[in-house]
């Protein structure tokens, strides 16, 4: 389509097509002119093509360049169809490029994610609009200059008389500068809130980039929780199936009743409605990954499973593999208090609402201005006539505000009230971002646990149930025993997948932690 190869950046005014700077007065910041880097952990990292390999941080990250995450490529309106394309690229397996649907691993996810989510793509506008507003503030610096023509034809004729009609032609032209050279710094402070704005937007775009990442790692988990339960409903749906023609064999020979081929017809059942339930939940987990990854909707593709392979035995260095967990809590309160980044917007938009008040107080003081301006054949706001005339005038205006019916009293206040609010806000994003520190801490210690648990849960139920089966395949056991330890090996798989996405969920929240540390040194 011709609107997928359209050039946002291109000039859209005849001021940006004469204008040979996109940005005269240098506000853009670096990172708007660059690709966004984001630390990420190296075993959950697919390195994007045309990207160079970085050098590790102390703490293990390894910071990567996406060169699909940039300002011109945010506004481009293919961008769904560029992530599928992306997604399909990924395949490196010849196995995955065969499958009916492509395999969306939790790197090919992130690298998605960074690159094609609305929101994520969304912060480059509103850093952009921020260095708009400082060019604005630090052109209030520079003179102004306007120029004007004004060219009239008029012909008066006269009816009844032999005179003949006249016709005059008359041109007019003018050209003013002016320079504002004194306003007790209202000029500074506006440049100093603006900005700080920027800051502040800036920060967003880190702290927007963690969110985003946070809920695909909590949708992905979703996923592949979903999957696992319904793999573990579909896995049972045969033992159930053979429970019940078991059931069959026993009643027709006599050793059964019709009480245990209605137990094991019921288990069926339950299996059954479970099995749509599962199939409902994972596709409502499926959409809403697909939605935060940028996809189009109703693409189709697989994920990773939650647990390959369940093991045995006490946590291991490769499930904490940067032993996150060995760092104290209170080690990870101070790195948050430095360096988070819905902190550091917060405190930018403070600051700059403290530069607001400034600018606004510096209103009501006086103002000093130089004019110099030259007229030919009269003013604008004069009537023209063919009379002609040559006006130069120079001149300082000095305006003192004395009485404005006290409108400069009460922006104070307003000015006065957003610093309090700001700082209010500080506080709370403070308390905010520590509380989720704690609680994160504490939910990846308990996940790590839980996830050891629900190992040593499955292990055992799976040797249950395999018992159960042969033991009522024997006569040795009723049907109670066989559904109930089904169910338990049920139960046990759906624990061991919650607690391996839990555990991962909770060791990457913890890896954006450290990612905003490193991406603000």
């Amino acid at each position: 389509m011709a609107s997928d190869s359209a050039d946002v950046s291109s000039p859209a005014t005849w001021r940006d097509r004469i204008n040979l700077f996109q940005d005269p007065l240098r506000t853009e910041p670096g990172p708007l002119r660059q690709p966004l880097v984001v630390p990420l952990p190296p075993d959950l990292l697919a390195i994007p093509p045309g990207s160079p390999r970085q050098q590790q941080t102390a703490s293990g990250l390894l910071p990567i360049a996406w060169p699909c995450a940039t300002r011109d490529a945010a506004g481009s309106p293919g961008s769904p169809q560029q992530a599928l394309r992306l997604l399909q690229d990924a395949q490196a397996d010849p196995r995955d490029r065969a499958a009916p649907s492509p395999l969306l691993s939790l790197p090919t996810a992130i690298h998605l994610t960074l690159c094609h989510n609305p929101q994520v793509r969304a912060s480059w506008s509103a850093v952009a609009q921020q260095a708009a507003q400082l060019g604005q503030a630090r052109g209030a610096y520079l003179p102004q200059l306007s120029a004007g023509m004004a060219r009239q034809r008029s012909r008066v004729g006269y009816s009844g008389v032999s005179v003949p009609a006249q016709t005059t032609m008359a041109t007019r032209q003018h050209a003013i500068v002016s320079w504002r050279l004194w306003d007790f710094g209202a000029r500074s402070a506006r440049v100093d809130a603006a900005q700080a704005q920027l800051q502040a937007a800036l920060r967003s775009q880190d702290a927007t980039a963690r969110q985003v990442l946070g809920e695909v790692l909590q949708a992905y988990g979703e996923v592949q929780t979903a999957h696992a339960r319904l793999a573990t409903q579909r896995s049972l749906l045969p033992l159930t199936e053979r429970g019940v023609q078991t059931a069959e064999r026993r009643k027709a020979g006599g050793a059964g009743s019709a009480n245990d081929l209605l137990q094991a017809t019921a288990a069926l059942a339950r299996t059954h409605l479970e099995l749509s339930r599962s199939q409902g939940e994972f596709d409502k987990a499926h959409a809403r990954l697909t939605y935060l990854i940028g996809l189009p909707p109703g693409t189709a593709y697989r994920t990773e499973a939650a647990e390959p392979l369940p093991g045995q035995g006490s946590p291991t260095a490769s499930d904490d593999p940067h032993r996150l967990l060995a760092r104290s809590l209170d080690e990870w309160l101070a790195q948050a208090s430095q360096n988070h980044p819905a902190i550091l917007a917060a405190r930018a938009q403070w600051q700059a609402a403290q530069a607001s008040l400034k600018a606004v107080q510096s209103e009501g003081l006086p103002t000093l201005d130089f004019n110099l301006a030259q007229y030919r054949n009269g003013r604008p706001e004069v009537t023209l006539t063919d009379s002609r005339s040559h006006e130069n005038v120079v001149g300082l205006t000095l305006n003192i505000p004395l009485f404005d019916g006290f409108a400069h009293t009460y922006k104070v206040r307003a000015a006065q009230a957003l610093v309090e609010q700001k700082a209010i806000e500080l506080q709370a994003t403070e308390q905010q971002a520590l509380q989720d520190i704690v609680q994160l801490h504490a939910e990846a210690r308990a996940a790590l646990n839980n996830l050891q648990a629900a190992r040593n849960l499955f292990a055992v139920s799976s040797d249950a149930a395999a018992s159960s089966q042969r033991q009522y395949e024997m006569g040795a056991a009723d049907i109670v025993q066989l559904n109930q330890s089904l169910g338990n090996l049920q139960q046990a798989q759906m624990e061991l997948a919650r607690g391996h996405t839990d555990w991962n969920k909770a060791r990457l929240r913890l890896w954006l932690q450290e990612t905003s540390a490193q991406a603000l040194e």
